[in-house]
């Protein structure tokens, strides 16, 4: 795609990376050897895992998953709303399925719910699975539920408890 489109160097936000990645490519066509650095990314995949996870097709087709066509999220969201700058949907957006909802709403202010409706209705799958991760992350003194045999579940908090975890190579996680 950028040997066809040599001229998006001028726009590029990297400008001279986008010409090193121009010639890298070049080069590799030729079978010469690069030493350009490579990576690869996602689209939105926070969403593709939540969207395999709640078996959406259709939110699945949104983030690239399952079809030959190139899809954008972050603009299914900013069409549904209407006349909304894209950066500052995409940003709410991501940082919604973080669990976010400052950002959001600093980004929205008296508009948020109308952001939550398009996301949710875009992406309503991952949406749901969202949510249903926030709801086990409150912050309690009793949590009640009722188990599917119909037995009443009641457990009180009595202290806070911290736990961590090593998640490979030093890196730790931790939580209360």
């Amino acid at each position: 795609w950028s040997v066809a489109h040599p001229e998006l160097q001028r726009g590029a936000k990297e400008p001279f990376l986008y010409q090193s990645a121009h010639e890298a490519l070049q080069k590799a066509r030729a079978g010469e050897p690069i030493d350009h650095l490579v990576s690869l990314d996602a689209t939105a995949s926070g969403i593709q895992c939540l969207a395999l996870m709640a078996q959406d097709s259709a939110s699945a087709e949104a983030v690239n998953l399952g079809t030959d066509h190139v899809n954008n999220p972050y603009r299914r969201v900013k069409e549904h709303m209407g006349n909304y700058d894209y950066e500052r949907v995409k940003q709410a957006t991501m940082t919604s399925f973080y669990e976010s909802v400052a950002t959001p709403k600093e980004l929205f202010g008296n508009d948020y719910d109308k952001f939550v409706a398009a996301a949710s209705t875009m992406l309503p799958g991952p949406w749901a699975i969202k949510d249903a991760i926030a709801s086990c992350m409150t912050y309690q003194d009793r949590y009640e539920w009722t188990m599917m045999d119909g037995y009443e579940v009641v457990m009180d908090v009595t202290a806070p408890v911290e736990c961590s975890m090593d998640i490979g190579k030093g890196h730790m996680i931790s939580w209360i």
